[in-house]
């Protein structure tokens, strides 16, 4: 263990979180709203490499916010130690790893386990929130992008979206390594005027847009709504364009339904199901083989 770890050793584990978990929930809000430190760091890699990794860039947004904890840690630790004789000093640190070692060996020999618990929970979780949007959705409701621009809220999230469609101010983004490219289109009122802030936007497919381009002329557009549900790679396109999103926007998604979010909830869940049935299983053979070990070394 170095001076690093020592010290951070001495101070309290109830300490160390109250310090450590404000910055972490700072770095995860700015990571889940496209702000902060996370928008700055997103922009430069844009602006250099004209494209960013929202992982990469999330989790070095909470290690630089985790730079201030480090030092007060390091600080407290610093000072108790000068509080201590060399040896209870010593004995905190030994009792300190040795506990620290036996969590990593535990960690360790269940890694796989716990990785299947992990996803089965993270599956299970993405169901709830599909599940949850679709039932809530209420009935569908008919909302003017005029209303919206006047800070109206929509009547419920399914919606027909009634307003005329900017395409040459629409921006697009490749979904991660796949080849799917979402569009961002601005949806405005008649009485909308260039320099005025968008309220709404559709979210659509590159290949729907001429597949479904009777449709979209039509002027009015059904979906599900979501608020301020703009990537942060087309808030910076929009804001180059001269078309910043404001501080409250709503998202439609083009031709999603209560049905086509509970449907997909239901399909994470039958994941969750196997994921948890295939870590049960390993659990319950690892624990017959752990029992079996200790008999014969009994």
């Amino acid at each position: 263990m170095n001076r690093f770890q020592q010290r951070a050793a001495l101070v309290p584990r109830t300490i160390t979180w109250l310090i450590v978990s404000p910055l972490i929930a700072l770095g995860a809000y700015w990571w889940a709203a496209y702000a902060g430190l996370y928008r700055l760091l997103a922009e430069w890699q844009l602006s250099s490499f004209q494209q960013y990794y929202p992982t990469y860039t999330g989790i070095i947004t909470i290690v630089l916010c985790l730079i201030p904890a480090v030092v007060a840690i390091q600080f407290i630790g610093a000072q108790r130690e000068r509080e201590r004789s060399p040896a209870e000093a010593a004995a905190q640190i030994a009792g300190h790893a040795e506990q620290r070692a036996r969590h990593s060996d535990w960690i360790q020999r269940r890694r796989r386990r716990l990785t299947g618990l992990g996803v089965t929970v993270m599956l299970a979780g993405v169901g709830a929130y599909f599940t949850g949007i679709g039932l809530l959705a209420g009935d569908r409701v008919s909302v003017d992008a005029g209303a919206l621009e006047h800070d109206e809220q929509p009547g419920g999230r399914w919606a027909e979206l009634t307003g005329r469609l900017l395409p040459d101010d629409a921006v697009s983004m490749q979904e991660g390594r796949s080849r799917t490219t979402h569009v961002y289109v601005p949806v405005v009122s008649p009485e909308w005027r260039g320099g005025q802030p968008v309220r709404a936007y559709l979210k659509t497919y590159d290949t729907w847009l001429e597949r479904y381009a009777d449709d979209l002329a039509s002027g009015h557009y059904e979906g599900m709504l979501a608020a301020n549900d703009l990537p942060g790679v087309a808030i910076t396109s929009l804001a180059e364009q001269g078309h910043p999103a404001p501080d409250r926007y709503w998202v439609l998604e083009y031709r999603a339904t209560p049905r086509s979010k509970i449907t997909l909830g239901q399909s994470m869940f039958g994941a969750a199901g196997v994921a948890g049935l295939i870590t049960a299983l390993a659990w319950l053979i690892a624990g017959r083989r752990e029992r079996a070990a200790a008999r014969r070394a009994a």
